[in-house]
């Protein structure tokens, strides 16, 4: 059985040939894990596929042109993460919109991107989201980025990139 392993240490030895022979047997390095969980299978949301109309890294189909920025980025900065996967709160199914692995860490963290502000039924569904991911111990700024835009502001790509290097690398 190999075990995943949350020492930085662990993770240089494998870059030496020796340790890693000894070594791959019993423990699995943290960026190998990452790079497994990124490459597995998840179940995806299904609901309004007609809605996936704009193409982000990797051929994924994405909701909207802010989602591309913000998968974009992710890539960019080889953050592990998945698309609209299925999470599973007290019985209440849910698609965060972006499912993240942290790169040191391996913590699991989400990001929900909100881009129609303006409209008050998507606001209401907006705070009964976040309200769910609270009670669930799913925390803004602990283990939950969420960004908000709006007609008069939209997303900004100078902004994501501060949001990532400041929670993710």
């Amino acid at each position: 059985m190999k075990y995943p392993s949350d020492d930085r240490i662990v993770d240089s030895l494998f870059l030496h040939k020796g340790w890693s022979e000894l070594l791959q047997n019993h423990f699995m390095s943290k960026k190998l894990e990452l790079k497994k969980w990124q490459n597995e299978e998840y179940v995806l949301c299904k609901k309004h596929e007609e809605n996936l109309m704009f193409t982000g890294t990797q051929g994924k189909k994405l909701r909207s042109k802010s989602e591309v920025i913000i998968d974009m980025l992710l890539y960019k900065y080889q953050i592990p993460f998945h698309y609209e996967e299925r999470l599973v709160l007290n019985g209440f199914e849910m698609y965060p919109d972006f499912t993240i692995r942290h790169p040191m860490t391996g913590e699991t963290m989400y990001w929900e991107h909100f881009g129609l502000m303006d409209n008050e039924i998507y606001r209401n569904n907006v705070y009964q989201k976040m309200k769910r991911y609270c009670e669930n111990g799913i925390i803004p700024s602990i283990n939950l980025t969420a960004t908000y835009e709006t007609n008069d502001h939209p997303l900004n790509i100078e902004y994501i990139e501060s949001i990532i290097k400041i929670y993710f690398l």
